[in-house]
This record gives structure tokens, sequence and C-alpha cells, in this order.
């Protein structure tokens, strides 16, 4: 199945598009926090990651949040073509392509007169997205989409305060964006235990876990596909 965005570091530098994908985290709802963004340039042949955190916030913040930086630090670099952003977040999505223009007329007022939360936020993604102009497109959380585990991994860390290292370098160097067709993609994860001449796959994290336990020597991941 062909995806409507690029779905390889080469078709992203081919299109000259700028591909963003974003994510946030809180542990605790509100609880200590995590936003992520990760920016792949074809324009520029970049990749950048960042992720900040805060103290006590809620999920649904953190995702705006990671949208609004990743705009800010497009701006920052002057980005010209194409955004595509890629968020595992309906109520982003919706709240950026359709519900902000009616609460804009509504100064910043759902329908039913109640104010919108996170103003603060939405009034700067607000004009930014009028800017930039992004196009969104949903992805599955925890599915084994191309670097939205990474994205999800960075939001957590930064939650926790585990200072995750962030790549910042050539586009073509980074290492978490691999080609996947959703058609693939397994209902629920897997486990492959693998070492240099052997691989197992287990469908229960136990059953992949005494494997372990009874084979030295062998490594384990989780997978979403085939192709991983």
């Amino acid at each position: 199945m062909a995806l409507p965005y690029p779905n390889t570091l080469n078709e992203i530098a081919r299109s000259q598009k700028n591909l963003i994908l974003t994510d946030g985290a809180s542990r605790g709802n509100p609880g200590p926090a995590g936003w992520a963004y990760i920016l792949l340039s074809g324009e520029q042949e970049k990749a950048r990651e960042n992720c900040g955190h805060s103290s006590k916030d809620t999920n649904n913040r953190m995702e705006i949040q990671g949208c609004l930086e990743a705009l800010k630090f497009a701006k920052e670099l002057g980005l010209q073509k194409e955004i595509l952003i890629l968020s595992d977040s309906k109520f982003v999505i919706e709240a950026t392509t359709s519900w902000r223009f009616s609460w804009r007329k509504k100064n910043w007022h759902k329908s039913d007169g109640s104010p919108v939360l996170h103003t603060d936020l939405w009034k700067e993604l607000d004009i930014l997205a009028d800017e930039f102009n992004p196009r969104f497109f949903h992805v599955e959380a925890h599915k084994g989409h191309p670097a939205n585990t990474r994205c999800d991994q960075l939001a957590v860390e930064a939650a926790l305060q585990e200072n995750p290292q962030l790549f910042k370098g050539s586009l073509h160097s980074y290492p978490h964006f691999q080609k996947i067709s959703l058609e693939e993609i397994y209902d629920s994860p897997k486990y492959l235990c693998w070492n240099h001449s052997k691989k197992v796959e287990f469908e229960k994290w136990p059953q992949a876990q005494e494997f372990m336990q009874k084979n030295p020597g062998f490594r384990v991941k989780k997978i979403f596909s085939p192709e991983q």
C-alpha cells in the first residue's frame, strides 16, 4: 500500500518536503510530562530531534507542545517547502485542521461557551499553522510506524528526565526511519529473539523471556512487522 507521504529518507530528499513526527507523554494526567518532535527535512537534507520536560502536565498539552515546538523550529530554519506532520493524536489533528478556526472566531471559546483548554499554546500554534499550512496525517500509536516509536521514546524519556541523546545531522544519516508497509503491520507486537545464526519469534513476552533464560547469548526486541 502506497503511503500519502514519503516513506524513506531518499523519498523525503527527492520530494524536498519536510516530514515532522510529534508526540507527547505524561506519567499521571497530570504528572511529569514530556514532548518530542523529529524533523526530517528534504528541503535542507537535515534531521533533528528535540524534546522537553514539564514537571506537571497533561498528555494533551504535551501533544500540542510537541507540534508547536516543531513548527517553531521550522520557522527558525526558514523552511519554505511543504511540511507534513505525522501524529498519533487525533485530538491535535482535528483541533489544528478544523476546530481552531471556530475557537478563534469565538475568542477561544467552544460552541457551548466554555473556554478552550491550553489557550496559551493554541494561540501560538494557530499563528504558525496559518503561516505553514502543514498537512497532517494520523498514525496509529505503538504500531511500529517509522520513527513514531522513536518519537514516543523521546517524549517518555523527557517526561522521566532521562536526558535522551538527540540526533542532529544529515538526513541520510538518521538511524530511526525505516521503510515499512502498513499492510504488513502485526495486529499486536511480537518478540524476536536472535543470535548470529538463529531467529525465533514469540507472540507473548513471557514466552520470549523464558526462551532467553534458557538460551544465553540471544538478544530480544519488540517488533511490529515482518520487515523489522
